[in-house]
């Protein structure tokens, strides 16, 4: 029954990690609709370690790194480009950019 009581616990805990990861996308979206791109940034960083359910991390990294380059920070922004692909080699997105 204990194990049971774990198992429940740990996918509650992940389904609410991932609600919460949209919860940060969303106002992720909102700070870069705003300009806001060192909130975004945050907004993605943290969204990003909750492994939202609607994206990637592929695509989380890719908006960083855009994000940075709307910034003229192209030193970061190459290297949020890059760990696209790390995770992907064959990213069209993390190709182009």
């Amino acid at each position: 029954m204990k194990k049971i009581i774990n198992l429940i616990f740990v996918f509650l805990l992940m389904a609410s990690c991932s609600v919460l990861g949209d919860i940060k996308m969303e106002e992720a979206f909102n700070a870069l609709d705003a300009g806001d791109f060192e909130l975004a940034i945050v907004r993605l960083l943290e969204a990003v370690e909750l492994k939202p359910s609607s994206y990637s991390e592929e695509q989380i990294y890719t908006m960083i790194g855009n994000a940075y380059n709307d910034q003229a920070d192209f030193s970061r922004a190459l290297e949020y480009h890059n760990k696209v692909l790390e995770l992907n080699p064959d990213s069209p997105t993390g190709l182009l950019n």
